[in-house]
C-alpha cells in the first residue's frame, strides 16, 4: 500500500487498531489521529514516512502499541508527546538511521508509562 494517511482518519473514534506497518506510506500523520480515543495499537513502521510527529499523538489515552521505527522523521518529541499514554508498552523508534528526530524532555521528567520494550 501506497500514499498518505488521509486526515479523515480522524473519524474512526473506535478503531482500536491502526497497522500500515511495512508499506510504502509517506507524508506525515495527521494531527487528527489525536482523535482516535479507542486506538490501542499504533503501527506505521517501516514505511517512507517523514516530517515531525504531532503532539496530538499524546491524546491517545489507551495506546498500548507505537511503532514508529524506520521512517524519516524529524523535528522533537517532548513530554507532551507523551503526556496521557499511561498505558504505552512498547515503542518502537528503531533504525531511522536519516531521522533527526530529538527527544528534549526535561532531566527530571517522569514518563507516565512502563515500557516492557523499547527498541
Amino acid at each position: 500500500m501506497s500514499g498518505t494517511i488521509p486526515v479523515e482518519i480522524g473519524h474512526l473514534s473506535s478503531l482500536q487498531t491502526l497497522d500500515f506497518s511495512s508499506n510504502q506510506m509517506s507524508g506525515t500523520i495527521p494531527v487528527e489521529i489525536g482523535h482516535l480515543s479507542s486506538l490501542q495499537t499504533l503501527d506505521f513502521s517501516t514505511n517512507q514516512m517523514s516530517g515531525t510527529i504531532p503532539r496530538s499523538i499524546g491524546k491517545l489515552s489507551m495506546l498500548v502499541r507505537m511503532g514508529l521505527g524506520e521512517n524519516f522523521w524529524e523535528g522533537v518529541l517532548t513530554g507532551a508527546h507523551f503526556q496521557n499514554l499511561t498505558r504505552l508498552k512498547y515503542l518502537d523508534l528503531s533504525r531511522s538511521e536519516n531521522s533527526t528526530l530529538v527527544l528534549d524532555v526535561k532531566h527530571d521528567w517522569v514518563p507516565p508509562f512502563k515500557l516492557a520494550l523499547f527498541t
